[in-house]
């Protein structure tokens, strides 16, 4: 996944809201939906991440 589709995907979860994103992504990356539920409840829960959280994310994300 490029840095590009990464920041994207943060900032639809920042002004679309965690459902909405989840769906764009998993269209983006032709993943199943559900495969996303864990790291955007993750986000959800702490929207401000600190850089770790956010590479962890970014690594998370990059197994596709």
């Amino acid at each position: 996944m490029s840095l590009e589709l990464f920041e994207t995907i943060l900032e639809k979860m920042n002004t679309e809201g965690i459902d909405k994103t989840m769906e764009w992504a998993s269209e983006q990356l032709n993943m199943d939906k559900s495969n996303f539920d864990n790291l955007f409840q993750l986000f959800a829960q702490n929207p401000t991440m600190s850089d770790k959280d956010l590479n962890l994310l970014k690594n998370l994300l990059e197994q596709k």
